[in-house]
């Protein structure tokens, strides 16, 4: 029942964005659309943005699934622009408003998920410390989630497959570059570098 209610709210609050702003919606708006008391909606959520960062936040897992791996992170990023795409007039309504402050940490969080994902496949058998291995998953992920916030900022114009195709051509075989450098590094003993 939970998720359901959580979903009927969702699809209340992407109804009233299509004829209000989201700065004059309310949570009587979407509690009446569901026909749910105000306690229902503070069971779930805090508020309106609480709201909004659950839909991109459980979006965002889903596009990404299984594809935490070294051979599938391009198909998590494809996926999760496509949702996007489908989605554009609710991204760029919410995007582009208050929501944003919630949306850049969360958007990181999701992209070091899926880089992480690809540094601990890339990194089985080599010796790197969990804190190099986060190392790795933060600078690959302020690129990640810096493509597709630019790719948003302009109003999602670009076609994602080719920003895809092109961060693949620039960053393959540098996870695992990495790993060997870090493990190298700890073999020689020699790890005042970082």
């Amino acid at each position: 029942m939970s998720d359901h209610t959580k979903n009927a709210l969702a699809e209340s609050l992407r109804k009233m964005l299509e004829i209000k702003p989201l700065d004059k919606i309310t949570i009587t708006d979407l509690t009446s659309d569901c026909c749910v008391n105000r306690q229902t909606f503070y069971y779930h959520f805090r508020d309106i943005y609480d709201l909004i960062e659950w839909m991109y936040w459980t979006k965002g897992e889903q596009a990404i699934g299984a594809n935490k791996t070294y051979a599938t992170w391009q198909e998590g990023m494809l996926d999760m622009c496509e949702i996007m795409s489908k989605n554009k007039e609710f991204v760029l309504k919410t995007y582009h408003s208050k929501v944003k402050e919630y949306l850049d940490p969360l958007l990181l969080k999701l992209s070091y998920n899926l880089m992480r994902g690809v540094v601990n496949e890339v990194s089985q058998g080599y010796r790197i410390t969990e804190d190099e291995k986060k190392f790795i998953a933060d600078f690959y992920k302020f690129g990640y989630a810096g493509l597709i916030t630019d790719w948003v900022d302009n109003r999602m114009e670009t076609d994602p497959h080719g920003i895809v195709a092109k961060l693949d051509y620039l960053i393959r075989g540098n996870f695992l570059e990495a790993v060997k450098r870090y493990a190298d590094a700890a073999n020689k003993g020699n790890k005042n570098h970082h």
